[in-house]
């Protein structure tokens, strides 16, 4: 499922989301930034994915990049989380935005290079685990 990143988000009628906007959906037809992200970035993204999941589908989403078609399933000190069938939601740092992501974005992130805005970057290193 392809969204150009800072598009309205529109993926699931059931879950209306006001200021919603798509950071992540990829597709293996369309060019998209790629970049280094820092450890502690990469570690967040994880910690949100892990704890945070919103708008869990049936199904699951495979890598469009990936030759094999596989279940992908990321860990950290001995935790672990399948991606592919979830969402996770930032609340932009000014919090006029509400970013949307599918959780392959750490998969993109971590094996395919890709490079999220600026802004999205700065609000996942912002975002508080604990509220």
């Amino acid at each position: 499922m392809y969204f150009q990143d800072h598009s309205i988000y529109s993926y699931s009628a059931e879950n209306e989301l006001k200021n919603g906007v798509n950071i992540g959906w990829l597709s293996s037809k369309i060019p998209f930034n790629t970049g280094q992200t820092s450890i502690h970035f990469k570690n967040k993204l994880f910690d949100i994915i892990y704890l945070r999941q919103s708008n869990i589908m049936r199904g699951i989403h495979e890598c469009d990049f990936c030759e094999s078609k596989r279940e992908i399933f990321i860990g950290r000190d001995d935790r672990n989380v399948l991606l592919g069938y979830g969402e996770i939601w930032i609340p932009s740092i000014d919090n006029d935005a509400i970013y949307v992501s599918p959780t392959l974005i750490y998969h993109y992130i971590k094996q395919h290079n890709y490079l999220p805005p600026d802004s999205y970057i700065e609000s996942v290193l912002a975002f508080d685990l604990n509220s």
